[in-house]
């Protein structure tokens, strides 16, 4: 059975929904791979280590809505040039950072537009981070 408190997402102190999707992080191996024929038609294989993963959090019009101060509180985390943060997913801590060579880092779209957005109006989409190694 798993324990709901544990599962949290925060990330430096803005309490996220726990139901954001991350799915990439079981496909992640920390390699990259290529390969190359050459003229006598050996196959190459080259690999190296890439170290930084690449964090989408994901939300749907079903799912895990972000509210509108939150969406926020993001924005102005990621305005901060070179800045690295905790993230806390479901009890596994990483430094991360926005992905800020991927705009727009928050990819969010209002569940209901409104002319009028209030802080409490929900949200939904990607939010672009990085692991920072």
């Amino acid at each position: 059975m798993v324990d709901e408190v544990s599962l949290m997402i925060i990330l430096n102190g803005i309490e996220l929904p726990s139901e954001l999707q991350w799915n990439e992080k079981e496909g992640y191996t920390g390699i990259e791979g290529s390969t190359e024929m050459t003229l006598d038609g050996t196959l190459v294989i080259w690999e190296d280590d890439i170290g930084n993963q690449t964090i989408d959090l994901v939300s749907t019009k079903n799912t895990a809505w972000l509210t509108y101060a939150q969406v926020r509180a993001l924005k102005e985390l990621a305005k901060i040039k070179g800045a690295v943060y905790t993230l806390e997913y479901n009890n596994e801590v990483l430094n991360v950072r926005f992905r800020s060579e991927d705009n727009p880092v928050l990819e969010v779209a209002p569940l209901i537009p409104r002319s009028n957005t209030a802080d409490s109006d929900y949200f939904y989409g990607t939010i672009k981070l990085m692991e920072v190694v």
